[in-house]
């Protein structure tokens, strides 16, 4: 979506700053954080921005996997704004397991069946009011994590992290997240980029015309008693705290923890 904008150099899910993170095991942060500002410089220096010719792009994003280095980005870049996009736990659960990549086709009842079918052969079933299988609980725990470090970087650097839930995509990219966060200047054209962008399927393959639809229905109906049990007792605190720290939004709309 962002590359949709001239003058935005978007890297989206690369290996770069991941492999930062991974290759050097006995590293400590502030190690990484060096290394980091190096692999992110190198990455953001295109020749030309594509969209306008031979000028180069003004803006740098990455998209990452998941929040797990955003305590060295911050470090590395302790004066660049950050986004961290949350979701419903049991839907973030069934892409984590792999839901995401059957393809999102047909009808609300075709989608919620491969999913089943899918959901059957990576899970157990919850019986009896047990625990949930460790499968299900391992998947909760990392993303427990991911949230969890988001949620310290943003305490721990005030004014820089922004939470938004996946709900209030696409319409909050153009009205809050980068006119106000980012200070991207966002006119008529540019938001009618975006707007035509988020029509699209993101993590469908390059130049494919695979429309968005929205799979938070059949994510649910696929989901195993497992995967909402483990979504309900180790993520559910978080994304409520999570929804709560949405400072962007009114006070009365903010959803505050339930004590």
């Amino acid at each position: 979506m962002l590359a949709s904008i001239p003058h935005n150099l978007v890297w989206s899910e690369s290996t770069g700053p991941w492999k930062v993170l991974h290759t050097c095991k006995d590293c400590q942060t502030e190690q990484l954080a060096k290394y980091m500002r190096l692999v992110v410089t190198l990455m953001g220096r295109a020749p030309r921005d594509p969209l306008v010719g031979e000028e180069r792009p003004s803006r740098l994003f990455f998209k990452l996997q998941s929040s797990e280095g955003v305590d060295v980005l911050s470090l590395a870049f302790p004066e660049v704004p950050w986004m961290f996009l949350f979701r419903e736990p049991v839907e973030v659960m069934m892409s984590r397991m792999g839901a995401q990549r059957i393809g999102m086709e047909g009808t609300h009842d075709d989608v919620a069946q491969k999913l089943q079918q899918m959901a059957g052969k990576q899970a157990q079933q919850v019986r009896g009011g047990g625990s949930p299988p460790q499968a299900e609980m391992r998947n909760a725990k990392t993303l427990a994590g991911f949230c969890q470090k988001a949620i310290t970087a943003a305490h721990e650097h005030p004014g820089k992290g922004m939470m938004v839930e996946y709900t209030y995509l696409p319409s909050v990219m153009w009205e809050e997240v980068l006119p106000k966060h980012f200070g991207v200047k966002i006119g008529l054209t540019e938001r009618a980029a975006l707007l035509k962008a988020s029509e699209h399927y993101s993590k469908a393959a390059e130049n494919s015309k695979t429309a968005f639809s929205d799979d938070k229905e059949a994510k649910h109906q696929a989901a195993s008693p497992a995967v909402k049990a483990a979504s309900d007792k180790i993520l559910m605190p978080l994304y409520q705290q999570l929804q709560a720290m949405q400072m962007w939004l009114p006070e009365e709309q903010r959803q505050t923890v339930q004590s």
